[in-house]
């Protein structure tokens, strides 16, 4: 081969291999139309304090007693779910403080669910409960979750105000407590 075809060649190596790397690069860089959520001290607390956010519609995922996590989102938003269930949350009921015993007939409070994540994780010694924020594709807080530090979460935007958000796995506990691992959140 001539200098000439060779010189032609390595360019036209070139620039496919650009094509091919931006590509990829691209595939995993455009975040269009995906939130996250961010860890956040202040929601940690608002949690554990059983402080209501009456502009948020709250949702569960796991079990009744002891949830995976709970999510509040803003009213301005819309949830597209069938893995969550919405709770109904009063927040003259929800801030009993952790020394009252529940009041009668009160049993599904933010409490009662906090209370349950707070039994498993710490009486199995399983990682500590965070609080986050919930992010859209722009950065805009559009609500607040509350799990395990690392039960992970996709956070996709549907359109306009309308979100959708895996929740962990419903087993997300025994899979702590089986395998003992913190890689043990996504072992399938």
């Amino acid at each position: 081969m001539d200098r000439k075809n060779w010189v032609f060649t390595l360019f036209l190596v070139s620039i496919t291999a650009l094509f091919l790397f931006s590509g990829c690069a691209g595939m995993y860089v455009n975040t269009k139309g995906y939130g996250t959520i961010r860890p956040n001290k202040a929601v940690t607390q608002a949690f554990e304090s059983y402080a209501v956010k009456p502009d948020h519609v709250y949702y569960v995922s796991g079990s009744e007693s002891h949830p995976t996590a709970i999510i509040a989102i803003d009213k301005r938003y819309t949830l597209e779910t069938d893995l969550w269930k919405r709770r109904v949350v009063d927040p003259d009921k929800a801030s009993y403080p952790k020394d009252a015993p529940y009041p009668l007939g009160i049993k599904f409070t933010l409490r009662y669910y906090v209370d349950g994540m707070q039994h498993m994780a710490h009486s199995e010694q399983y990682f500590s409960l965070t609080g986050f924020d919930i992010l859209d594709d722009k950065g805009n807080d559009i609500g607040d979750w509350y799990s395990l530090l690392n039960a992970k979460t996709v956070i996709r935007m549907l359109g306009e105000n309308r979100v959708s958000a895996t929740p962990p796995p419903i087993d997300l506990y025994e899979r702590f407590e089986r395998d003992g691992r913190e890689d043990a959140i996504w072992r399938f």
